[in-house]
């Protein structure tokens, strides 16, 4: 499942065309528009249709330690790593799938990174392995097939282990 968490039309726009690879994660959702805790809660929703070794692939803005939309509007909606992880916990029990942040990183310490080390703290998901970027990506980055993350030199893998 592909899960775009902004209303940035360039993104959204790019998600659907058919050179974005998209397809390749066979379920697109777009969380629709509301306040930060709507929005929570639609996140919380989708994790729940997430099936036990299905990979998951969240898109949008970023840097090393948040996750959403573009801007400081009250508007717009953020994550921490933190935060994304306790929404994480809410996956299918015995998750195994890959997770893939595309989403643009400041430095080698990125969003995934960040994502698990907090995984670990809170003891979820072990032994899952998140992938990111520890570089900014263009909105229009084309999305890695899920089945051949490993072989992506651009990205990044961590496993949470506990």
């Amino acid at each position: 499942m592909l899960i775009v968490i902004t209303r940035d039309k360039d993104i959204m726009n790019w998600v659907e065309s058919s050179k974005s690879g998209s397809e390749n994660w066979i379920r697109v959702k777009q969380l629709s528009a509301g306040t930060q805790r709507e929005v929570t809660q639609q996140m919380v929703q989708l994790l729940k249709l997430v099936k036990t070794e299905e990979p998951l692939c969240i898109t949008g803005h970023g840097n090393d330690t948040e996750v959403g939309d573009e801007g400081s509007d009250p508007a717009d909606w953020t994550w921490s790593n933190d935060q994304l992880a306790q929404l994480f916990g809410g996956l299918v029990d015995g998750y195994e799938g890959p997770v893939l942040m595309e989403v643009c990183a400041d430095s080698v310490t990125d969003f995934a990174t960040n994502l698990v080390l907090s995984l670990e703290k809170i003891k979820k998901l072990n032994g899952i392995w998140v992938y990111g970027y520890n570089k900014s990506i263009s909105a229009y980055h084309p999305f890695p097939s899920p089945d051949k993350l490993d072989k992506n030199v651009e990205l990044y893998a961590k496993q949470v282990k506990y």
